[in-house]
């Protein structure tokens, strides 16, 4: 058997992510089939019992229902397994090194309205018992069912975003509108996800999205506007065009070739377009910069990306910068050598100082949780004498009880007997047995005889109460 972590190393992204979503695809349309056969079974249906039971209509509706109802808890309890190397939640956790937390959540919804044991039972794996009185019926409602299937899809979104970006909820919108317009296989519909179209005003978003999560979105593209040379910033992936002050979205995408730009221009013009402000108050901007030149004399820094976003949906151009070296090395080396032993000494003190505030925090900490200890302590053992002691109480009723109750038996057999002698001499030997019998049965519960009574106060163990005298 391979190594699960090279089973996960090896396994593409998108071809785990994809068919994952076309297996969560599968459910979302036998769910919707389920619905429609539900709804023409109640339709078929009547008060009349035998007239339904010879409905032939009816009982093949009934049948597909029942089977959607276990195909849909049959796929879900495959999405729960804890393997690598099938169409699993975990899996798809494992590759993406997230939503550990939400697989587990999905996977304990599943075990705990036993969704497993329902399809090792009655759907497929089928485990037999061995007698007639053992076979059991598990039930899972519809109104469970619903919850599985709503769980399954809403970690399948979960995925997507991770895997797919800021673009995932707006094609899971897209992608219900198609709910009912369904597909052959029903995967297939789900597995082209992420290639369903969106509108301009959609992607304009996506990229706003996308460039505050610090995703490479743009790169320089050559063109003509208006039949002038010019280098303009594309996202190819969503087709936008920044245009200095706007994001505009063409209708194709992705976009391979930008030939040229051509915008209407006015002929007669009174005035001029108003220009855009720019923004004058500083602004504290965090960008990923790289090193492309590097030399003994300067490093000239360019930004990753070019384009940032500001907030409010402004973008601005990031420029490149260059730190130049003035003079040589040598005539800095003791300058440089004081500013090190600063930096040592400060980083020294600071370290110092943290050692000693983690010290401290960590010694009440301790005192902290062996304080809590015996607290804890003290009230179980309080609990503990008061279980003790009600168990001695409950102990002296059941004696109590057990003596009254081998008073009442010699009692009766006494009465029994004057009775007998005046009536019945004949049956003397039988009713001898029987007395004797009765007798016994009074001396058994009976706890003053041989001390019994006594081990009322002996305790047991917790988890091992005494088996006081019990009555007949």
């Amino acid at each position: 058997m391979s190594d699960p972590r090279l089973r996960v190393i090896r396994t593409e992204l998108d071809n785990l992510v994809s068919n994952l979503r076309g297996e969560v695809g599968e459910i979302i349309t036998n769910w919707t089939m389920l619905r429609f056969l539900m709804g023409e079974e109640r339709r078929l249906s009547s008060n009349d019992i035998a007239k339904d039971m010879r409905n032939q209509n009816l009982a093949f509706i009934s049948i597909l229902r029942h089977k959607m109802h276990d195909e849909i808890v049959a796929r879900l309890s495959e999405l729960a397994n804890a393997k690598i190397g099938r169409l699993t939640f975990h899996f798809a956790a494992a590759k993406l090194k997230a939503l550990d937390a939400e697989e587990e959540s999905f996977r304990r919804f599943i075990e705990c309205h036993r969704f497993d044991e329902k399809r090792n039972y009655d759907i497929s794996h089928k485990e037999l018992p061995e007698q007639w009185s053992e076979h059991k019926l598990i039930s899972i409602s519809y109104k469970t069912l619903l919850r599985g299937v709503a769980r399954a899809s809403a970690l399948m979104k979960k995925i997507d975003r991770v895997a797919l970006g800021p673009s995932a909820p707006y094609l899971w919108r897209e992608m219900r509108k198609k709910r009912y317009e369904v597909m052959y296989p029903p995967s297939a519909a789900y597995l082209l996800v992420p290639y369903l179209r969106l509108s301009n005003e959609v992607r304009g978003k996506i990229i706003l999205e996308e460039m505050a999560e610090d995703r490479e979105v743009w790169s320089e593209m050559e063109t003509k506007i208006n039949g002038a040379d010019v280098k303009l910033y594309v996202c190819k992936k969503w087709a936008g065009v920044f245009l200095g002050d706007r994001i505009m979205c063409l209708d194709q995408y992705p976009l391979q070739e930008l030939s040229q730009i051509t915008f209407d221009v006015p002929a007669n013009i009174e005035e001029p377009p108003e220009a855009v402000k720019p923004i004058l108050e500083q602004k504290v901007i965090k960008a990923k910069y790289r090193a492309t030149e590097v030399t003994d004399e300067r490093v000239v820094f360019v930004p990753v990306q070019k384009l940032h976003l500001l907030e409010q949906g402004a973008v601005t151009e990031l420029c490149n910068f260059t730190v130049n070296f003035k003079g040589k090395l040598e005539t800095r080396i003791t300058e440089i050598a004081t500013e090190l032993v600063l930096t040592a000494e400060l980083q020294h003190r600071e370290s110092a100082i943290h050692r000693y505030q983690w010290r401290v925090k960590r010694k009440a900490e301790l005192e902290e949780e062996d304080r809590k200890r015996k607290l804890e302590a003290e009230r179980r053992e309080r609990e503990r004498l008061k279980r003790l002691e009600q168990a001695r109480i409950d102990r002296l009723l059941k004696d109590a009880q057990a003596f009254e109750q081998a008073r009442v038996i010699r009692g009766y057999v006494e009465t029994i007997r004057l009775k007998h002698e005046c009536s019945a001499p004949s049956t003397t030997e039988c009713f001898e047995r029987w007395s004797k019998w009765a007798l016994a049965q009074a001396d058994r519960i009976d706890p003053s005889l041989g001390d019994a009574f006594l081990k009322t106060m002996q305790d047991q163990d917790d988890g091992e109460p005494m088996k006081a005298s019990s009555g007949v």
